[in-house]
């Protein structure tokens, strides 16, 4: 393989045929100034370039059109070539036939010298694709030029320097085989080259076979119309896991179809026709395939919507690609080749030929756009370290320029590592939990551990029981790291009093609850509570009740009070006992419980083992209203009705002796004590009156009491009329009574 072969196909990674063995380690991902190492592990080598900072074809291109610099005509095909530590690009003019050669020098991204180096006297017009390759049996430079209309293959002889002008031969229509000769693939396989063509008239493949030697007269192949092919006008292979493919572009067709060739391209292919990739083609022109740092990444030139196309196989080159356009980068004006791709220092270069404006366009994958990490020449190069963040394309080639260069290109991530939490800052309620979350690294670690559902992970339950500041570090691998804290307030509960607390009511009575200390309240249970949410309640429970009172501040924040309810039992008795007294009505009653009391408005009350007994009561009263008061000061009530006691026959004396012997000295009426509201009158034989009383108790001793008479002064010896009223309901008792001393 030659020289100029190997440059290109090491390049862009993609036509390695055994000879590279470049490789190298490093992380998928780093930390903004995080020092990592490439570890090398090529086999063999003797010079090593290593680039920290190269062109990323996953970004959007730069266009800089070079305008018509080498009287181009029609520029038409393009072949980018380094001799030495020369880039050359070669230009065919399809307007009047002749070629176009620019200079760059030792970089691409240098204004070219140009040179048109005329028809060299076999050229016509309607020249169209071009091939450029040293020849290692000759040592010459060779090119392959396909005659359009006149359907033949024009060789160039550079000798030994592509600065040399080259001498031109008509190789005529090699085989008849070339219909409308458009795009062509040359490349040497086992000491052989060979070169495919593109009809366009026919759709049809050609295979060229040189021999050991470009300089020889070449032999054809039909290989026919393989997937589909609809207007071939430009080829791109690709080897990938040992197999061969290549892509073409369809013209006519709107589409691109992808030849399978196995282990080698001089097979016979099987295809498949992909259609118009994302709908994004317009009459697509040219296509170059490229892995780039493990990924695959197409582009494809439009001649009627003036731009270039990127396609993606995000599966594998035998999937579905997709594709999308980036617009017209470089003032295209039917963009009709877009060259193979070349890594100069950190960009990535390739040209675009424009046929109505006659003009050139460099696409530029540019590099980092600030300082990045110097490139090495060591076999292994010192630490790395990254200042800005992004996704950096870092390439090792192996023996540069000599036929056993290879080269391979990986990516780093590198992340300003700054974690986030959410929320900013938390305020809890004491008692409760708050979730914490971090973001934006790969493992996390809280302080402190304690009140936290887990030490580490992206989300903890945190249930601090006082205000606490948190603190998380996000690591990425084991050196890079972020901190942020976080802090959570903690409000305490309110503090909820009820007034009166705990307290002891009767039974059937109820008792107001005021409770403090929140803005709302809410009390359990409910029955029996006027209001759920206030401050005030009113209870009235049958039963000793406990009761919750909840109370909520205006932070959220609860707390509660507990408090019973006591409810004390009304006095209660077992038995009523009612009799007939000589002295009146009795009854007795058994208490329930030790220590009530009980009280009566009639009668005589005694209490003896848990017995009261009334006594006395008088005849006349049917029932009686009793209360009894428990020990817990609870009041009641109770009717006790009386039996219907006959009342006793009054017996009214003749006479009596008021003269203080003892013998006789009262006016005493037998049984008058079961008529307690008895009224007596005494008159004189002249029908005054000498005594009254309405509660008479055996107690006239004889004196006067009228208001007429001197007080206490005895009535004389006589005869004295009475009237007795024994109570309410009875008639008058009368008679005479006569007084002695």
């Amino acid at each position: 393989m030659n020289k100029l072969l190997l440059t290109f196909c090491c390049i862009v990674g993609l036509y390695n045929l055994g000879v590279g063995q470049a490789g190298f380690i490093i992380p998928a991902s780093a930390c903004l100034g995080q020092s990592f190492s490439a570890e090398n592990t090529s086999v063999g080598g003797s010079t090593f370039y290593w680039n920290f900072c190269s062109g990323n074809l996953a970004s959007n291109p730069i266009g800089d059109n070079l305008g018509n610099i080498g009287n181009l005509n029609m520029p038409v095909y393009s072949m980018v070539i380094k001799d030495g530590s020369n880039y050359f690009v070669f230009i065919t003019n399809l307007g009047d036939g002749t070629i176009t050669r620019l200079n760059f020098g030792n970089s691409l991204s240098n204004n070219p010298i140009a040179t048109n180096l005329g028809n060299l006297g076999v050229l016509v017009r309607n020249i169209e694709g071009i091939q450029i390759n040293k020849d290692n049996a000759t040592g010459k430079w060779f090119g392959l030029i396909a005659g359009f209309s006149n359907n033949y293959l024009l060789r160039l002889d550079f000798g030994n320097s592509l600065q040399n002008t080259p001498i031109a031969e008509n190789l005529g229509n090699i085989g008849n085989l070339m219909e409308s000769t458009h795009t062509l693939y040359t490349f040497e396989e086992n000491n052989n080259w060979f070169t495919l063509v593109g009809n366009y008239a026919s759709s049809r493949l050609t295979l060229l076979k040189f021999g050991t030697s470009l300089g020889n007269t070449p032999s054809a192949t039909d290989l026919g119309n393989v997937g589909n092919l609809n207007g071939p006008v430009g080829f791109f292979p690709v080897l990938d896991n040992g197999k061969w493919y290549l892509f073409v572009a369809n013209q006519i067709g709107n589409s691109i179809s992808r030849l399978d060739f196995g282990s080698s391209l001089t097979n016979q292919p099987t295809g498949v026709n992909l259609g118009n990739i994302g709908s994004v083609l317009n009459a697509p022109r040219s296509i170059i395939i490229i892995r780039d740092c493990g990924i695959v990444i197409g582009f494809v030139v439009n001649e009627k919507s003036n731009d270039i196309v990127r396609i993606a196989f995000p599966n594998g080159l035998t999937s579905q690609p997709t594709g999308e356009s980036l617009g017209n980068v470089g003032t295209f004006s039917f963009p009709h080749h877009i060259s193979q791709l070349f890594r100069d220092g950190d960009a990535i270069y390739c040209f675009v030929t424009n046929v109505n404006n006659n003009t050139l366009t460099r696409i530029i994958f540019k590099g980092c756009p600030y300082p990045a990490f110097p490139s090495s020449a060591l076999r292994n190069p010192p630490p790395i370290t990254y200042n800005v963040p992004g996704v950096y394309n870092i390439s090792l080639v192996v023996d540069e320029g000599l036929p056993s260069q290879s080269n391979i290109c990986k990516q780093i991530t590198v992340d300003n590592l700054s974690i986030s939490v959410n929320p900013v800052s938390s305020e809890v309620c004491e008692g409760r939990s708050t979730q914490l979350s971090a973001t934006g690294a790969t493992t996390y670690l809280w302080s402190p551990a304690i009140g936290l559902s887990a030490t580490s992970g992206a989300t903890v339950e945190a249930a601090p029981p006082t205000t606490t500041t948190y603190t998380v570090v996000g690591s990425v691998g084991q050196s890079c790291s972020s901190t942020k804290t976080i802090m959570v307030k903690v409000n305490p509960k309110p503090t909820i009093s009820v007034v009166p607390y705990n307290p002891e009511i009767c039974e059937g009575d109820s008792v107001q609850l005021n409770a403090q200390g929140a803005m709302t309240y809410s009390w359990a249970p409910p029955d029996g509570l006027s209001s759920l949410i206030n401050a005030r309640v009113t209870s009235r429970t049958a039963t000793t009740t406990k009761y919750v009172v909840t109370g909520t501040d205006n932070k959220g924040c609860t707390g509660t009070r507990d408090l019973l309810v006591t409810v004390d039992p009304k006095p209660s008795f077992s038995g009523i006992t009612t009799s007939c007294g000589s002295n009146g009505k009795n009854y007795s009653i058994d208490l329930a419980t030790s220590g009530d009391r009980l009280t009566s408005k009639y009668g005589q009350i005694a209490l003896q083992n848990m017995l009261y007994t009334i006594t006395n009561i008088p005849r006349n009263v049917s029932n009686i209203v009793t209360s009894y008061l428990s020990i817990t000061g609870c009041k009641d009530s109770v009717i006790v009705p009386y039996p219907n006691c006959p009342l006793p026959r009054l017996f009214v004396p003749e006479s009596f002796s008021p003269n203080n012997d003892g013998i006789n000295d009262l006016f005493e009426i037998p049984g008058i004590e079961a008529y307690p509201e008895a009224e007596l009158t005494i008159f004189n034989r002249f029908g005054q009156t000498v005594y009254i009383t309405k509660s008479y108790k055996d107690n006239w001793d004889g004196s006067f009491s009228s208001s007429n008479t001197i007080e206490n002064h005895r009535v004389p010896v006589g005869v004295y009329y009475y009237v007795l009223k024994p109570d309410a309901t009875m008639g008058y008792i009368k008679g005479f009574i006569y007084i002695a001393y």
